[in-house]
């Protein structure tokens, strides 16, 4: 026998050594007799400082060399029935398996992440509005299932813009919808409530597709010029009605008993066209001609007197020899002053 086969026999010599020993010794221990005490249990394996499912063993997740970390990657962690995407896939072990506790671990976006923000009104469905990437923005979430879609210049704005820095603002408004929730109106509620019968989304300026003539005051002359907020200032005035006076004013201080109206137009308000012939006085000759205030001193409008001597005063002298006798028009016409009738 060579010397490469004698070396070939020394492994399974050296097992059947190992177990003739193992025998001899378990013959060499004393038999325990009747009554003797039972024989120490062997302590129970250690059991892991974690709790996971039974379907898996240590070497699912561990190897031989070093117990940390563990070998369960993002992409491994699929086969536990729970893919690991976008902020998952950094988050340590330990922020959702708290205590150990591998498994019954819920899947439930709430579980971990308290719903501080809607207090459970938008549901528990996380997902049907958030990805994994990140809570912010929300790519998924379609503002038109709550009633108020949200299009042109409402798609720049953040949701605090509405919903205010808790996301509560709106809760215990009776119309959260309304236009006026969020936008306070210059001209106030004289108009009503529903902005978009003259304003977009687009914008509040400029006013498209107003008719003003529908209203009961249309715009004529100098009127159709001016800007909306000249008479629709709620901070000047906080109601708007067709009297000249909302906006002007009233310079007579309440002395006549007539509109505006009948004696300005919107074009020029200094040129007056009252027709006095209504009243009882026509004015005729150079009456036509002389100015409202020579006749109206200190804007006293009514219940001026219309005898001649009121306002021709000065030639009060010159009637002391036929006062009583004669009136003024008995002589004088009111073209000329000096041409006297015979």
């Amino acid at each position: 026998m060579n010397r490469n086969s004698r070396l070939r026999w020394l492994p399974p010599l050296a097992l059947v050594l190992c177990l003739a020993s193992s025998l001899i010794a378990r013959a060499d221990d004393p038999v325990p007799g009747p009554g003797a005490p039972a024989p120490a249990a062997e302590p129970a394996p250690p059991t892991p400082h974690h709790k996971v499912s039974p379907r898996f063993q240590c070497t699912d997740c561990h190897i031989p060399n070093h117990w940390v970390p563990s070998t369960i990657t993002p992409v491994l962690h699929a086969d536990f029935g729970y893919p690991l995407l976008g902020a998952h896939m950094n988050t340590p072990c330990i922020a959702c398996h708290a205590a150990g506790a591998y498994a019954g671990t819920p899947t439930a976006c709430v579980a971990c992440h308290a719903d501080t923000r809607h207090a459970g009104r938008a549901g528990d469905k996380c997902e049907a509005c958030h990805t994994e990437e990140a809570w912010k923005p929300v790519p998924a979430f379609d503002h038109a299932r709550t009633g108020f879609a949200i299009d042109r210049g409402h798609v720049r704005l953040g949701c605090v813009a509405c919903h205010g820095a808790d996301g509560k603002r709106l809760q215990a408004l009776p119309q959260p919808r309304a236009c006026l929730t969020c936008h306070a109106p210059p001209h106030g509620r004289q108009f009503g409530s529903d902005c978009t019968r003259c304003h977009s989304t687009a914008g509040f300026k400029p006013v498209p597709a107003f008719d003003h003539d529908k209203t009961d005051f249309p715009l004529e002359l100098r009127h159709r010029e001016l800007a909306c907020l000249r008479c629709h200032d709620a901070s000047k005035r906080p109601a708007v009605n067709p009297a000249c006076r909302t906006c002007h004013g009233d310079p007579h201080r309440g002395g006549l008993q007539v509109e505006c109206s009948d004696c300005h137009r919107p074009d020029r308000w200094r040129i007056i066209r009252f027709d006095h012939d209504v009243t009882g006085y026509p004015l005729t000759g150079r009456h036509r001609t002389a100015r409202c205030t020579d006749c109206h001193r200190n804007e006293r409008w009514l219940g001026v007197r219309s005898e001649c001597l009121t306002c021709h005063a000065f030639d009060r002298p010159r009637t002391q020899d036929h006062l009583g006798k004669l009136a003024c028009e008995d002589c004088h016409t009111t073209g000329s002053w000096r041409a006297v009738r015979r």
